[in-house]
């Protein structure tokens, strides 16, 4: 999965978290590494750790998921269009991402 921390996070004042680090506003950094470029000499390792730099694309899968579960399931009536993954969550069939448009009539 791709690394996106949100904006709001605070590292917990609990283990496994280090002491030295409980408080800290990590997704106020995060932010400004994405926004004004701080930490960009350190690039390639947050590449490498599959750091989100543009967190707009991770919001429209959430947001495009969320609009398909709920045609599957008002106005398809089709809940069989969701299936069930191995670990009992349910996961997202959506027929339309592979053709990088949705229908005028998907929403």
């Amino acid at each position: 999965g791709r690394l996106s921390v949100p904006r709001s996070f605070i590292v917990p004042p609990e283990h496994p978290w280090p002491e030295r680090l409980w408080g800290l506003k990590l997704g106020h950094h995060v932010q400004s590494i994405r926004v004004q470029g701080a930490y960009s000499e350190y690039r390639e390792k947050l590449d490498a750790m599959g750091f989100e730099w543009d967190v707009r694309d991770v919001t429209w899968n959430l947001i495009l998921d969320c609009i398909y579960v709920y045609r599957a399931l008002n106005v398809d009536k089709d809940p069989e269009m969701l299936k069930k993954s191995n670990d009992g969550r349910r996961s997202v069939t959506n027929p339309w991402s592979s053709k990088g448009q949705i229908p005028r009539d998907f929403v």
